[in-house]
């Protein structure tokens, strides 16, 4: 995900934290030559504040075990996508 990843600023705030996301999105303007995109530090900030909005629980006993796993790893994608907006109705409804 780091540097050759091709995680957005606040996917790399959600799952890294403000700090190592601001060093990944610094390092790969370095590396591509290129500047910053814009927004990149609030994107970072949103992501790092973002919650997942779904538990384990919530799901449960419609899945257990590998699937519950698969079904929390494609919710979770589904909300990164939307920008972190898909709330735990969204998600599970």
């Amino acid at each position: 995900d780091g540097v050759a990843g091709m995680a957005a600023p606040a996917e790399l705030g959600w799952r890294h934290g403000e700090g190592v996301a601001v060093e990944v999105c610094r390092a790969r303007a370095a590396v591509m030559q290129g500047p910053l995109p814009d927004g990149w530090q609030d994107a970072i900030r949103r992501g790092a504040a973002a919650r997942f909005p779904v538990t384990a629980a919530d799901l449960m006993p419609r899945f257990a075990g590998a699937e519950l796993g698969r079904a929390l790893r494609a919710m979770e994608a589904l909300w990164i996508a939307s920008d972190f907006r898909l709330t735990r109705a969204d998600l599970i409804g």
